[in-house]
């Protein structure tokens, strides 16, 4: 054999023993795949923030809207009672000016209240009641007092 010959099959043995001494490398062994797979977890990182960041924002305009729509249902429910109160007013002939004075949860007990009020407020204006009695400047109510000789004994004993 020749000096070529002989110096190529060194050469490929060479080559082959140090494939064979050296395993091969894998993908996860280098530095360049640390450092993709960082680049990629915080990228990852990055979009969450802001991703919780929105969905923070969006919770607490769910709050706002929640707190709103409580505050519509509860001035619907007064606007409701106060209609209500003012049919009971009106179908019993109740003045408005006592329609707030009405109490109950339905009709039928805002209805008994309205009754009740206007029993007093006919009670009040009744012929038998003329509520109290203010005498006329310069003048003394007279006495009521029974016949039965107690007026004149107070009056004995009095000097009058």
């Amino acid at each position: 054999m020749s000096d070529v010959e002989s110096t190529e099959a060194a050469e490929t043995v060479s080559s082959e023993s140090t494939t064979e001494d050296a395993p091969a490398q894998k993908p996860t062994e280098t530095v360049e795949f640390w450092k993709q797979k960082a680049r990629e977890q915080e990228k990852r990182a990055k979009e969450n923030a802001e991703a919780f960041k929105r969905v923070t924002e969006l919770e607490s305009e769910v709050e706002k809207a929640r707190g709103e729509a409580a505050e519509a249902v509860k001035q619907v429910a007064e606007v409701e009672a106060r209609a209500a109160r003012l049919q009971v007013a009106l179908d019993k002939g109740l003045p408005v000016d006592l329609v707030d004075r009405l109490r109950g949860d339905d009709a039928e007990s805002l209805s008994a209240d309205a009754d009740a009020l206007l029993a007093l407020i006919n009670k009040g204006s009744g012929d038998t009641d003329r509520g109290a009695y203010v005498p006329v400047e310069g003048h003394s109510p007279a006495l009521a007092l029974n016949g039965d000789g107690l007026e004149e004994a107070l009056r004995s004993k009095l000097g009058i």
